[in-house]
């Protein structure tokens, strides 16, 4: 018993070592991580085991707890000689105790061979301790009893030897570790420090051309990609909504290096086939994208491509274009710090309105701001549910997607907030060199399906509506958003300069116009935006339109003299296949200073006609139109959208437009609608038929080429309206001058959305409204008096389609006379082919008794010159356009220049 009692007491010594060598090991081994992680607070924490007591500070002796950041090379030394130590009495114990065993239990060598062999090694390096060993054997256990109480106190001894020196090397590390800790902490000022003054720092570094953050990012070659996410319409149906599992390894990768220059963003932008909305419907259709004139957003404008392919026959195409429906939808977004992977990143999970964060509650896209990584939440600059609403509509988008109609959803309207320290430089343009940006934003679209019910089934608080669709049903309270490298999205997007900047830097030295704050008087009072191009298809390719760049120079004259201050041209020549390299440049670079002209090459996704099973779609027109009201609008005070054939024509005592538009100032009008309908070309202005006469297929009875003279305006050729004034048959398509503070969308005809359809109950209350009358009409819009204010001349082209049987349909036989006055209703339904004009004389018209209704040559009269367009505006035109040419190639038409019967 006496000899097992010895054994565990022995194997416990052991095992008591052990651990004290073990710790000493680990404790080296953590000293020794500590100094390679030193600039890494947060790793700093692991160093010391779960179950480390606290040590004071008073007991450190080692002289590296004076020097905290520098690594100890001297700690472990006392520690290791007590550890060689305590080895050594082990090692002397051990034999001691198996000399013993041997000398008392001789059948100990034979179940142990390795003890034996140990003994018969020991015997013959010391013979004297054999000899001792002899003369002892009677009294074994005393000898053992007096050798272990000797080891033991030594071994004790050295024990506390081996835990001190442990224990002030363990001091020393732990000293060591807090002037990390103290050097970590006073890096992290620092950087704090330096993110609070980033906008200096970057600012000089721009400027100064030192080796700057963002200056020198410019060496750094980003180019604009698409990452491309697989899309589960299945995960749709099941509620809560499922969190995405998808990694960067799933991704499909999309580059764009053609995109390179600031000045051709929207010529270098990937809008037409293969469109990478097209296979990841998440990712908006963007046509342009600028910084604001304030600098505070990026202003993106994109177009809702679902809308391109409606038809009954494209439920394929609507259902896999869906999430487009869902990317004019807000969500709310709550930020968390959970697990992340590399610990910085910030994530996302979809919440309520209640428990969204302030700037996530009407969101729908993550905007980070390269090269700082810093994030913000884009904001729609309206809400599309809550207009849908007061428009009286059931929902802002339907799952069998006929939406056409609904055409507040055709133009995908949001901002990027730029971060507070980086505005004054976005609002600049210095980080723009060279051309191109240095600085870019990534976007990320929050992918949740589209909502098709009520469109006030989710309004944010501040409408004051009871909710029906509730967040947390349908997505959970613990959906959280993948990380941004594993989700789809578009990446280095770039910020060029605002529009001004970017477009008239070297017209704004001329004529001392400048990128204004808020602040600053707007420079203009009437601009023009105009989509075009050099020629055309009609919608469903009827016709070939190949006039407009003649067409466009007479327009801009007659513009610049009724008082528009600048025209914007956005030349989509480049999207037409029969232009080939034409485009409008010729004629705009004979205005500088007051034409801009953006080449905008993005092709119309669907020109059939607008009627239909599969309307048409004309996203490049509609996306232009949103495009020149965003980049030009803050710097007028009045904007509009025009054709080249239409001209806005003042009247009365008004010879100038601006003069117009201050009178209507003074009537608090918004929106001044002007009424359309075409007139016709007149008969005796244009070319002779005979030199321009078809026969074929489409006019078997003879047509001609309606081709205006050379030397003749549009505007006097087609000054020939066919209602007097005032005219109450007109098309329900007429065009509109409007305040762009006021207009947040105009389509086309139309002024869409307006700050008063947009309002909470809170706002409308407070601007004198009835909160109550959800249903909106507006209010603010003036039909323009025709006669003693301003009216529009409509010069559409006729073709030689209009011509045909053009000699029977326009003319009487010579003997018939009309006795009775005809309205335009009645003669167009007897007369329906007939498009060529024969003006009524001065004091005639419809209601003319007891005189026959036509010229000398049996023409019957159909139309009517406007006579101050012609006495007044048409001499000015042409003088005008003489002075220009620098000759005297345009003159007035008489109608006696043509014989009466020489179109016989």
């Amino acid at each position: 018993m006496a000899g097992g009692r010895r054994h565990l007491s022995a194997v416990g010594l052991r095992l008591g070592l052990s651990r004290v060598v073990v710790e000493s090991r680990r404790d080296r081994e953590r000293g020794e991580a500590s100094n390679e992680m030193a600039p890494k607070s947060t790793a700093i924490k692991s160093i010391r085991s779960r179950d480390e007591r606290p040590i004071s500070r008073h007991s450190l002796t080692s002289e590296s707890s004076k020097e905290p950041g520098k690594k100890c090379t001297n700690c472990y030394k006392p520690a290791v000689a007590a550890i060689l130590l305590a080895v050594l009495y082990i090692t002397i114990l051990t034999l001691l105790w198996m000399l013993t065993r041997v000398s008392v239990n001789p059948e100990g060598r034979d179940q142990n061979v390795g003890i034996a062999a140990a003994l018969r090694k020991s015997k013959e390096k010391s013979t004297s301790q054999t000899d001792f060993r002899i003369q002892t054997e009677n009294e074994p256990r005393r000898a053992f009893l007096s050798a272990e109480l000797g080891l033991s106190e030594a071994l004790s001894n050295a024990v506390d030897t081996s835990k001190g020196m442990a224990r002030k090397a363990e001091h020393a590390i732990f000293d060591a570790e807090r002037g990390i800790e103290a050097y970590a902490e006073g890096v992290d000022q620092a950087v704090k420090k330096i993110a609070r003054d980033s906008k200096s720092v970057v600012e000089d570094a721009l400027w100064s051309g030192n080796n700057g953050f963002l200056a020198s990012s410019s060496d750094v070659v980003r180019t604009l990609t698409a990452y491309l996410e697989p899309i589960h319409q299945s995960d749709w149906e099941i509620k809560p909504l499922p969190t995405r599992n998808c990694t960067s390894s799933t991704l499909r990768i999309r580059h764009f290096p053609r995109l390179n220059s600031c000045t051709k963003l929207t010529e270098q932008w990937p809008v037409n086939e293969p469109c990478p909305t097209d296979d990841d419907p998440f990712l908006p259709w963007i046509h342009d994208v600028f910084p604001t004139a304030d600098g505070k957003y990026v202003q993106f404008v994109a177009q809702n491509k679902r809308r391109c392919q409606t038809g009954s026959e494209m439920d394929d195409i609507k259902k896999h274009m869906q999430p487009q429906a869902s990317l004019f939808q807000h969500v709310p977004v709550k930020r968390i710090h959970g697990e992340q992977r590399d610990g910085s990143e910030t994530r996302y999970r979809l919440s309520s309105h209640e428990d969204a964060d302030p700037d996530g509650t009407e969101t729908r896209f993550i905007c980070r701001f390269k090269p700082l990584g810093v994030e913000t939440l884009s904001v729609h600059n309206f809400n599309y549910d809550q207009h849908t609403f007061r428009k009286g509509y059931k929902a802002t988008a339907t799952e069998e997607g006929f939406d056409n109609h609904m055409i507040w959803t055709s133009q995908l309207l949001f901002r990027c907030p730029v971060p507070e320290n980086l505005v004054d430089i976005v609002q600049s343009g210095s980080s723009v060199e060279n051309d191109y940006a240095t600085m870019f934003i990534d976007l990320i679209p929050i992918r949740t399906p589209p909502r098709y019910g009520l469109p006030a089934s989710f309004l944010p608080p501040r409408y004051e509506i009871n909710n029906t669709f509730i967040a947390d049903d349908e997505w959970g309270r613990s959906h959280i958003l993948p990380l941004i490298e594993d989700s789809g999205r578009w990446e280095n997007i770039p910020i060029c300069k605002p529009t001004l900047k970017t477009y008239l830097s070297t017209e704004n030295q001329e004529r001392g116009i400048v990128a204004q704050s808020p602040q600053v008087e707007k420079p203009w009072t009437l601009v023009s935006c105009v989509w075009m191009s050099a020629s055309f298809q009609t919608r469903g390719g009827r016709r070939l339109v190949t006039d407009n760049v003649r067409r466009l120079q007479e327009w801009l004259e007659f513009n610049f003299l009724s008082g528009f201050d600048h025209i914007i041209i956005y030349d989509n020549s480049g999207a037409q296949n029969q232009t080939g390299n034409q485009t409008l440049q010729p004629v705009t670079d004979l205005y500088p200073g007051r034409v801009t002209r953006i080449n905008w090459p993005c092709k119309v996704c669907n020109n059939r006609p607008g009627t239909g099973d599969n309307k048409g779609e004309r996203s490049s027109q509609y996306a232009a139109e949103s495009s020149c009201r965003l980049r030009f609008g803050p710097h007028t005070e009045w904007l509009g959208s025009f054709d080249v054939d239409e001209y806005l024509v003042p009247m009365a005592n008004f010879d100038n437009m601006k003069d117009v538009v201050r009178a209507m100032d003074k009537k608090d009008a918004k929106i001044l609608t002007f009424k359309s309908i075409r007139a016709w070309a007149r008969r005796s202005v244009l070319q002779d038929p005979a030199k321009t006469a078809l026969t074929n297929s489409a006019c078997p009875r003879g047509c001609f080429d309606p081709v205006v003279p050379p030397q003749t305006t549009f505007m006097q050729t087609y000054n020939c309206d066919r209602e007097e004034t005032p005219r109450y048959n007109v098309m329900p398509a007429e065009k509109q001058i409007y305040r762009p503070d006021y207009v947040l969308l105009h389509f086309v005809h139309y002024s869409t959305v307006t700050t008063v359809s947009i309002m909470t109950p809170l706002e409308l209350e407070t601007a004198g409204l009835d909160p109550k009358k959800r249903r909106y009409k507006e209010k603010s819009n003036h039909i323009m008096d025709e006669d003693s204010e301003a009216r529009m001349l409509h010069t559409k082209s006729i073709k030689y389609q209009d011509t045909r049987n053009w000699r029977k349909t326009c003319r009487l036989r010579p003997r018939q006379t009309l006795s009775e006055p005809l309205p335009p209703r009645v003669f167009n339904s007897l007369h329906p082919m007939c498009k060529l004009g024969t003006p009524f004389p001065p004091g005639k018209n419809w209601d003319t008794q007891n005189e026959t209704l036509k010229d000398a040559a049996n023409w019957v009269y159909n139309c009517f010159m406007v006579e101050k367009i012609e006495n007044y505006w048409v001499p000015k035109l042409v003088d005008s356009l003489n002075h220009m040419m620098g000759n005297k190639t345009f003159r007035v038409h008489s109608d006696t220049d043509n014989c009466p019967t020489c179109f016989f």
